[in-house]
C-alpha cells in the first residue's frame, strides 16, 4: 500500500531527525531520499506537520487547534458553533486530500482565520460571563 509506505517514511524522517523534524520545505527531499517509489508528498497534513516541524510544534499546533474548535462549539453565536462543528466533522478528510499542505498559502490563511474566529468567540464569551 503506497499510503502506508509514505506514512512509514514520514515517521522514519521524524525519528532520523530525533523528533526535531526535517525543516520547512524539507519533506519532499527527505521522502525522495527514502523513496522506493516516486511519490514525494505526504498526503497527510498532520504527519507532514509533524515530520517537518517536529514533536513540540506539532503538539502546540494540535492543542491550539482543539482549543479553537472547542471555543467555537461552545460559542453563543450560531455561526461560530456551526463552524466549530463543521471543522470537527471535516478535519480528518480535509487533512488527507491534498499534498504539500504546508507550502500552500491557502492552508495558512484558512488556519489563521479559524484561530482568529475561535479567539474572538472565546473573548466574547469571557466578556459576557464577566459583564
Amino acid at each position: 500500500d503506497l499510503r502506508e509506505d509514505i506514512y512509514r517514511r514520514g515517521f522514519k524522517i521524524l525519528t532520523d531527525s530525533f523528533g526535531i523534524g526535517c525543516g520547512i520545505g524539507g519533506i519532499q527531499v527527505s521522502l525522495e531520499q527514502l523513496s522506493g517509489n516516486e511519490i514525494s508528498a505526504m498526503h497527510n497534513m498532520f504527519l507532514e506537520f509533524l515530520a517537518q516541524y517536529g514533536i513540540v510544534p506539532f503538539i502546540a499546533f494540535v492543542i491550539v487547534l482543539f482549543k479553537t474548535i472547542k471555543s467555537l462549539i461552545k460559542s453563543d453565536y450560531t455561526i461560530s458553533r456551526f463552524l466549530g462543528y463543521l471543522i470537527a466533522l471535516v478535519i480528518i478528510p480535509i487533512s488527507l486530500i491534498n499534498s504539500t499542505y504546508l507550502l500552500d498559502q491557502n492552508f495558512w490563511t484558512f488556519w489563521a482565520s479559524l484561530f482568529v474566529m475561535g479567539h474572538v468567540s472565546e473573548e466574547k464569551q469571557l466578556e459576557s460571563e464577566y459583564a
